[in-house]
């Protein structure tokens, strides 16, 4: 067997396709795996503008990747090719687009013999993934919870459409009685990456059959670890010895290696497992067609394990299944061009099957391309009535409604949602169950209905536990965290954040593991915890992500939290220099916002207000309306240091129907806040003091210390002034606890025991706000 190997030669650079190697004067360069691939889709598709979204599709395999992980490898693709921002003579931008190739290149093709493929090789083309399973990109919304509101928040239901696993219908037989007893404890499995010892074209068994026995031990009522992140997990623990238990944290209890051969003409499959403790268990069948003897060895596995096959008849597979399996190895490998390729080359009828014409909506999808996918999905629909296959017939709701949450339709996607739950009633499907939960859960949290979505989460978290979506589990997690953080519960929210980071930690899922940090140290600057927010960005942050703007919004905020303005303004100011204005508004934002609020805290009032001005008011208010809250408080507070009284009063006025006409406690309480200290400013003291009480008053009812704090931290001063000084000290003695970690509660301490003749403490009150104050100025 003889297969074609292709290399591109440019400006002294070979690129061989098949080796993944780029050679520069016959040396190799040192470039990740998905910089060549987006390099060889480029050259690939030299012939026209390749756009963003397709780019992602392709070399990542998945839509929810950042556009900044994109920007991040182009420009290292550059910096190696020599090219740069005005000099583009081999990666074109395209404005609004993408990227073209514009390099001259010769290409050339030889054939090879094909090898046999060795135990563990990677199927050809695939893409090693740490972080198969698309997730929530790191995206710094909201100040409290950063919850997005916008359709950027609908990142992580990618992972929705793509994690619902491939359920295929395989024959059965009456499985052989097995020699090994049937443990006595319950198992969640983890199918690993199949050992293949056949020709190359054969390759696509390592991840097709992982991924065949995890559907068909699940069909059996085992719990089993998708095969997304099934793959991650070998990726992370590939080292690891087969008697050695996984990670504790991943609560995986048994390990199922496949191994499969092609014996003269026949093919043998074999299983072994390996529990966590006891001894192993095996498995094998053999038989002409792979999938056959795949599903028998799975059988007697099942049976091992003192579960029932599923009894779904008795016939062969035809090679429409061989097809599903082939298609969602390439889908496991990030290799969507190829999952394309398959689908285009399979027979006209074959599409018309539901399970593939499912498959097909997905990689649409994958692509970027929506609507062709949505079509796909509207056919479907009308092809399933509800009482033939209600569990295929959720799935594609399921997928019809993330579309829906995707253009911010949450009406529709919640209605849709619902209507799949009612399928699913009395259907043996965790994993399809704990998707349109989880997904309704996001939707209802979008649209702040926060107990129905505690309720959707919950019971999303209990059918992914039955399914043993270990991934799922922590994810959902992750966002009741969310919930009660937006609650005003940080104790709660902290450890089941911590639970999910945990967990993401021991999968390898990098991306899910930063979003997670991202809410724990949000969580942290509002318990004015800021060093401990620092050292948790610290844990995702390093200099190669930069340009991951998730990340760096993050990082900049927390930087200014701890008094370090230059380092938070160089990150704010990347992002609006290098972000698109019309692709990245909600972001660039919440940039400018920041950018405006370390303005006011140089004293530079004037630099502040015209900041806060150029905000894009509508994607910031749209974005997150507690972001937005507080750019009109520093826009108020500007106006005032620069006595222009008139106009700050017009803004107060402004904020407080804006806010009565969408009533919220957080938001209630800036409202208050800005108006006490409007009436302070125009020297109404007495109705100044009444509002504070009621501003503190709400603050407690939040119970968010960086609310009590900042009330207090115009609030004292004007009880002082007052004379009042018994209140004065009830309500600094109030947030004294935080006087050794917020710079506004020390130099509240400062005024106070300064006021009461106390000028030891006062001076060493003083001299700790300084301290913690770092690049801010001190009133």
């Amino acid at each position: 067997m003889s297969i074609r190997k292709r290399s591109y030669r440019f400006g002294g650079f070979e690129l061989n396709t098949h080796a993944r190697e780029l050679l520069r004067d016959g040396q190799p360069v040192a470039l990740p795996v998905v910089a060549l691939d987006c390099l060889a889709y480029l050259i690939e598709h030299g012939d026209r503008p390749v756009g963003r979204d397709e780019l992602i599709s392709a070399v990542w395999g998945r839509t929810d990747v950042s556009e900044s992980t994109l920007a991040h490898t182009i420009v290292r693709l550059r910096q190696v090719l020599g090219d740069s921002g005005n000099d583009q003579h081999s990666i074109r931008t395209v404005p609004r687009l993408g990227f073209r190739w514009v390099a001259d290149t010769a290409i050339e093709e030889t054939e090879v013999v094909a090898a046999a493929v060795a135990a563990n090789e990677p199927i050809p083309d695939a893409a090693p993934m740490s972080d198969l399973a698309p997730t929530e990109a790191p995206s710094r919304k909201s100040r409290w919870q950063r919850l997005p509101l916008r359709p950027r928040w609908l990142w992580p239901m990618a992972a929705l459409l793509v994690a619902v696993s491939l359920i295929v219908v395989f024959a059965t037989r009456t499985p052989p009685t097995p020699t090994p007893a049937a443990p006595t404890e319950p198992y969640t499995a983890w199918v690993m990456p199949a050992e293949v010892d056949a020709p190359e074209d054969w390759a696509w068994l390592r991840l097709g059959l992982m991924d065949l026995v995890a559907n068909r031990l699940r069909l059996g009522a085992l719990p089993t670890v998708p095969s997304e992140t099934a793959l991650a997990l070998s990726t992370k623990w590939k080292q690891a010895a087969p008697g050695v238990p996984p990670d504790p944290r991943l609560g995986i209890s048994l390990r199922v290696q496949p191994r499969v051969e092609r014996i003269d003409g026949a093919w043998r499959v074999s299983l072994a497992a390996y529990p966590n403790e006891g001894r192993a268990l095996h498995a094998e069948a053999q038989a002409d067609d792979v999938l056959v003897a795949a599903r028998r060895a799975a059988d007697d596995l099942l049976v091992a394990l003192g579960h029932a096959p599923p009894m779904d008849g008795s016939r062969s597979p035809a090679d429409p299944e061989k097809l599903l399996q082939q298609v969602a190895a390439a889908r496991l490998a990030g290799r969507l061009p190829l999952a394309l390729e398959l689908l285009q080359r399979a027979p006209a009828q074959w599409l018309q099957q539901p399970e593939i014409a499912l498959v097909a909506a997905k990689v649409d999808c994958d692509r970027g391309e929506r609507k062709a996918c949505e079509q796909r999905l509207n056919v479907l629909l009308k092809q399933l009535p509800a009482d033939k296959n209600p569990v295929l017939r959720a799935r594609v709701l399921t997928s019809v409604a993330w579309l829906h949450a995707n253009r911010a339709e949450y009406d529709q996607a919640e209605r849709v949602l619902t209507e799949a739950l009612a399928l699913l009633r009395g259907q043996n499907a965790p994993g399809v169950l704990g998707n349109v939960y989880s997904q309704r859960g996001w939707v209802r949290l979008t649209l702040s209905r926060l107990d129905e979505a505690v309720a959707d989460l919950s019971l999303a978290r209990l059918a992914f536990v039955r399914s043993g979506d270990i991934r799922e589990i922590a994810r959902t997690d992750q966002r009741l965290g969310v919930v009660a953080g937006r609650r005003g519960q940080p104790g709660a929210a902290l450890a089941l954040l911590q639970r999910a980071a945990d967990r993401f930690e021991a999968v390898g899922a990098e991306n899910d593991l930063a979003v997670t940090l991202i809410a724990t140290a949000e969580i942290q600057e509002n318990l004015l915890e800021f060093e401990q927010a620092l050292a948790t960005t610290d844990r995702f942050w390093s200099p190669q992500f930069a340009r991951d703007w998730g990340r760096s919004i993050c990082r900049a905020w927390v930087l200014a939290q701890n008094g370090r303005l230059q380092e938070a303004t160089a990150l704010a100011e990347s992002i609006l220099a290098e972000t698109d204005a019309s692709e990245e508004e909600a972001l660039r934002a919440e940039a400018q916002a920041l950018l405006a609020r370390i303005a006011l805290q140089r004293g530079q009032a004037e630099d502040a207000v015209r900041l806060a001005q150029q905000v894009a008011e509508p994607a910031l208010e749209e974005s997150d309306r507690r972001e937005y809250l507080g750019n009109q408080m520093v826009l108020i507070r500007g106006l005032r240091s620069l006595g222009r009284l008139d106009a700050a009063r017009r803004e107060v006025e402004r904020l407080r129907a804006w806010v009565d006409a969408a009533p919220d406690d957080w938001l209630r309480t800036g409202a208050l806040l800005m108006e006490a200290e409007q009436d302070l400013a125009e020297g109404r003291l007495e109705p100044a003091l009444r509002r504070h009480a009621e501003a503190m008053a709400s603050a407690e009812r939040l119970g968010v210390p960086e609310w009590l704090v900042a009330v207090a931290y115009s609030y004292v001063p004007a009880l002082i002034e007052a004379g009042r000084l018994d209140q004065a000290g009830v309500i600094g003695g109030r947030i004294g606890a935080w006087a050794d970690q917020d710079m506004r509660a020390a130099w509240v301490q400062a005024r106070l025991h300064q006021a009461l003749g106390d000028v030891e403490a006062g001076r060493a009150a003083e001299q700790r706000a300084k301290r913690l104050a770092g690049e801010r100025r001190l009133p």
